[in-house]
């Protein structure tokens, strides 16, 4: 046992110290577009009353530039300034143009940043549930894991003996700290509750596409939603775990499914309780009452994938070994 322990505790650390770098490069990022977007904001505001300004003496060579005598005189300057003004209109598009796009990825930044706290409390929750490595052991045990970690972003208290060390040491519950940040990452996708399920799917899956790129890992670690959000990369079983929390906290009934290949490969899906994906080809299971799901259809979506790229051939080839429904 002090053996294991020790073992656990290296390969712990390691994931660690890996988590911590990942994290420290994120943080200059964000630092150095901060200041960007602050220098595009003072260069936009410049331009934009150098702008004012100009159009202003604009006018007034066009107010009085009426008798012939001086329209004579000053239709160098008229000219000038004309082509002048339109020089800066353009320029001025180009610029606000840069200045949204930046703004947007600024928000994006600070909406999907993590506190190292926060990290360290998923760091010890995996080492307290063993799954600080995954080897793909107990398949239904850590489908309920994934579940939970979408659930745990949702606001919902999955581990109360984890929560309270948290706690005690921050006076704040970290799954109201999950949950704000799903709300705001919602909020920068822009759904509405009366958008329909279809153009909900279409949009998660569209931003986790611009945002979220894959990345495999030295040894498979369950990462959370902010985990994934925050590190803008994870695997197969990360962005099923992100899409699940996303889908569900816009009124989208989902699970986590682990699936199994011809090879013996593991591989990780969501599925969502919609009769159909309207207007698009999927792949589906009519009925999941056997892994005990709701009767109905369960729509199998690769989150990798956007929304036009869901019926795929290799459903047939794969077999589901583990589910686990975010109830």
């Amino acid at each position: 046992m002090v053996g294991l322990e020790g073992i656990l505790y290296v390969e712990y650390q390691s994931k660690y110290y890996e988590i911590r770098s990942s994290y420290i490069k994120l943080e200059r990022e964000y630092t150095t577009l901060k200041s960007q977007y602050t220098g595009l904001g003072q260069d936009y505001d410049d331009l934009e009353s150098e702008y004012s300004m100009l159009k202003e003496s604009y006018s007034s060579l066009l107010v009085h530039g009426n008798s012939s005598g001086q329209y004579i005189g000053n239709q160098s300057d008229y000219v000038g300034r004309r082509e002048s003004i339109m020089v800066i209109e353009s320029y001025l598009s180009s610029l606000r143009e840069s200045y949204n796009n930046l703004r947007e990825n600024y928000d994006i930044e600070v909406a999907l940043g993590i506190g190292n706290t926060l990290e360290s409390y998923y760091d010890l929750l995996r080492y307290e549930k063993g799954l600080t490595i995954s080897h793909w052991g107990d398949l239904q045990t850590e489908a309920d894991f994934c579940a939970k970690l979408a659930l745990h972003s949702l606001g919902r208290n999955c581990w109360p003996t984890v929560e309270n060390k948290y706690y005690v040491k921050t006076g704040k519950h970290s799954y109201e700290i999950a949950r704000r940040k799903i709300i705001e990452v919602i909020g920068l996708i822009g759904l509405q509750p009366y958008h329909t399920p279809t153009f909900k799917i279409k949009k998660i899956l569209s931003f986790m596409q611009q945002n979220i790129h894959y990345e495999d890992e030295l040894g498979n670690v369950y990462l959370s939603p902010i985990e994934t959000l925050a590190f803008k990369s994870g695997d197969c079983d990360d962005f099923s775990i992100l899409a699940s929390a996303l889908f569900e906290a816009v009124g989208i009934d989902s699970a986590f499914g682990i699936f199994k290949n011809a090879e013996g490969k593991y591989h990780c899906m969501v599925l969502v309780h919609l009769e159909d994906l309207t207007g698009y080809r999927y792949s589906s299971y009519s009925d999941l009452t056997s892994e005990k799901l709701d009767r109905g259809t369960w729509i199998v979506i690769e989150p990798q994938n956007t929304i036009d790229r869901q019926d795929f051939d290799s459903l047939e080839t794969l077999s589901l070994v583990a589910v686990a429904p975010l109830d």
